[in-house]
C-alpha cells in the first residue's frame, strides 16, 4: 500500500510539472525539486532537452557551466559530454574560449590533458581537435615544445604528407622538426622531407630501400621521385664527404 501511495503521488507530481519537463521524464522531476518548476523549465526551454539534463546531473557546478556557455554553445555538445562539462566547471571561461573556437572536438582535447591540453588548443586553434584525433598526445607535447611544429604540420597538410611528417615526428622529434624546419624553404617541403628519409642516421642502415619507400609515399617515382632520390643520394654523399675531411 505504501509503494503504491508513493507512486501515486510521484505520478501526481509528475502530472503537475510544465509540459517542457514531463518531456524530460525523470530528470524533469530531478530538475524541478532543487530548482523548483519554473527555474527547470526556463533551463530546458533555454538550453535543450540534452544540455539540461547532461549538465543537471553535475548540480550547481553544472548549471553554472551551462550558464557560462549560452545556449547558442550548448547546443553543439554531443549528447554524451560529460567529459566535456567537466573541463567546463574545471576551466571556466578558458574552456569556453576553446569551445568556441575550435568546437566539442577541441575541447575534448582540454578535457583529456588538462593544461596541457588547453595550452595546444590555444595555439593550434580551429585545428586543435582535428590535430589531435590524428596525432594524440605525442604531437600536442612536441608543438608544445616547439610551436614551429604547427606550421610543419600546416604545410604537410598543404602538400598531402601528413601521414609521411607524422610518422618522422613520432621517430625523431626535435631532430626532425629542426632538420625539416630548417631547409624547407630553401627546398621545398616534399624534398626536405625525402632528404631527411635518406640521410637519418637509422634510416641509412637500410640505404636505398628506405629512401624508395618514403619516396614512393610521397607521390611515386617517375621523374619527380627519381630527382628526389638522386637529390637525397647527393645530400647523403656531401655529408660523408665533409665527415672524412674533417677526420
Amino acid at each position: 500500500v505504501a509503494r503504491l501511495a508513493r507512486a501515486g503521488a510521484q505520478a501526481a507530481e509528475h502530472a503537475a510539472l510544465p509540459a517542457a519537463l514531463r518531456a524530460c521524464g525523470e530528470t524533469g522531476a530531478a530538475l524541478a525539486a532543487p530548482y523548483g518548476a519554473a527555474t527547470a523549465e526556463s533551463l530546458v526551454k533555454t538550453y535543450g532537452r540534452v544540455a539540461a539534463e547532461t549538465f543537471a546531473t553535475h548540480g550547481d557546478d553544472g548549471i553554472r557551466a551551462l550558464r557560462r556557455i549560452g545556449p547558442r554553445l550548448a547546443g553543439t555538445l554531443p549528447a554524451e559530454s560529460d567529459l566535456l562539462v567537466h573541463a567546463v566547471i574545471r576551466h571556466g571561461d578558458e574552456a569556453v574560449a576553446v569551445l568556441r573556437t575550435g568546437g566539442p572536438e577541441a575541447l575534448r582535447v582540454v578535457a583529456e590533458l588538462g593544461q596541457p591540453g588547453l595550452r595546444f588548443a590555444r595555439l593550434a586553434g580551429p585545428e586543435a581537435g582535428a590535430l589531435y584525433a590524428q596525432g594524440g598526445a605525442t604531437l600536442v607535447y612536441q608543438v608544445l615544445r616547439r610551436p614551429e611544429t604547427l606550421g610543419l604540420l600546416r604545410e604537410a597538410q598543404r602538400t598531402g604528407t601528413f601521414e609521411v611528417f607524422l610518422r618522422g615526428l613520432r621517430a625523431h622529434g626535435d631532430r626532425f622538426v629542426v632538420w625539416v624546419g630548417s631547409r624547407w624553404k630553401q627546398v621545398g617541403f616534399v624534398t626536405a622531407l625525402a632528404t631527411f628519409v635518406a640521410v637519418a642516421p637509422d634510416a641509412v642502415q637500410q640505404a636505398g630501400a628506405t629512401a624508395r619507400e618514403g619516396v614512393e609515399e610521397l607521390g611515386g617515382f617517375g621523374v619527380f621521385g627519381t630527382a628526389l632520390v638522386a637529390l637525397a643520394a647527393v645530400v647523403a654523399w656531401d655529408l660523408a664527404r665533409r665527415r672524412l675531411t674533417r677526420s
